[in-house]
C-alpha cells in the first residue's frame, strides 16, 4: 500500500513501498467519472490532486480520444499528460488478462533543454517509469526498460525513420 496524506497545497505526500499498483480493487473507469476521491488518487499513486479544469481535460481527452491541449505556462500540461499516460498504461494492464503486454508512450518535449525538467515532473506527478532520451542515446535501448520515453520531436523522427524504413 501507499501511505498518503493530502495537504492544503493540493498535493499528496507519498511514501511508496515495493508493492506494484494493483488493479484488482480499482476501477480505472473512475478516470472518466465526474469526481476523483483522495482514496482513488492514492490507490493509483497519483501524487497531486488535480484542479477541476485539469480533471475535466483528462476526462474530455479520454472521451474524445484525440485531443490537443493548449494551456498557458504553468497551468499543468505536463500533469494532464502524465495523468493521461497513466490512464492508458493502467487500461492496457487491465485488458491484458494477466499476460504481460508492452506499453510504450512517447512524451514529446520541444527543446532538449527542457527534457530533464519535464521527466522529473512526470515522475513526481504520477509515479511513471519514464526515461529521458537525448541525442546521444540510442532510443531502442530504452524501449524495453521504460513505459514512457521523453524526447524531442527530432529524436522521435530519427528513431521512426531508422526503425520503419531500414528494418
Amino acid at each position: 500500500m501507499v501511505t498518503s496524506t493530502i495537504d492544503r497545497n493540493n498535493s499528496i505526500e507519498s511514501q511508496p513501498d515495493s508493492s506494484p499498483i494493483s488493479l484488482e480493487d480499482s476501477d480505472i473507469e473512475i478516470f472518466a467519472k465526474h469526481s476523483w476521491s483522495d482514496e482513488f488518487l492514492q490507490k493509483l499513486r497519483i501524487n497531486l490532486r488535480p484542479y477541476e479544469y485539469q480533471r475535466e481535460l483528462v476526462q474530455n481527452a479520454i472521451t474524445a480520444s484525440n485531443t490537443i491541449i493548449c494551456l498557458r505556462t504553468g497551468a499543468g500540461k505536463t500533469f494532464v499528460a502524465s495523468l493521461l499516460i497513466k490512464y492508458y498504461l493502467l487500461k492496457q494492464i487491465s485488458s491484458s488478462n494477466g499476460e504481460p503486454k508492452k506499453f510504450l508512450a512517447f512524451f514529446i518535449v520541444p527543446r532538449r533543454a527542457m527534457l530533464a525538467q519535464q521527466v522529473e515532473k512526470a515522475k513526481q506527478f504520477a509515479d511513471l517509469r519514464i526515461a529521458q532520451c537525448d541525442e546521444y542515446v540510442n532510443l531502442v535501448e530504452y524501449t524495453g526498460k521504460y513505459d514512457i520515453i521523453a524526447c524531442t520531436p527530432q529524436k522521435l523522427l530519427k528513431y521512426a525513420t531508422q526503425t520503419f524504413i531500414f528494418q
